[in-house]
């Protein structure tokens, strides 16, 4: 074989892995898309509720129990763990343990990860 033959093979060589490398980080751009959209559908309409609870420690509105741990699974599903540990820590300082009597720290202990 001629240094040409080893050329054309190296060559081929090195397009295949390029082209397995393309698919590879394609995918998991796709993939990272995706989870960004489930993500947005489920934290945007989020920010109605967190107006809610903020409006509730002004004493403007009632608190809707379900809502609130609604909000919390939807963290917990789609959310950075910053964001989780924000979100209890809100509901810690605005005393929504105390005054409401359905989040308590055993709960939360058992559904953050």
């Amino acid at each position: 074989m001629e240094i040409k033959d080893w050329i054309m093979i190296i060559t081929a060589v090195f397009v295949v892995i390029g082209w397995f490398v393309n698919s590879y980080l394609n995918r998991k751009h796709e993939v990272a898309k995706k989870r960004l959209d489930y993500r947005l559908e489920v934290l945007i309409p989020s920010v109605e509720t967190l107006l809610i609870l903020r409006n509730s420690l002004e004493g403007k509105e009632d608190i809707d129990k379900d809502r609130i741990l609604k909000l919390h699974q939807d963290f917990q599903l789609y959310a950075d763990q910053d964001e989780l540990e924000l979100l209890n820590k809100f509901i810690k300082t605005g005393n929504l343990q105390e005054k409401n009597n359905f989040l308590t720290d055993e709960p939360l202990a058992n559904l953050t990860p």
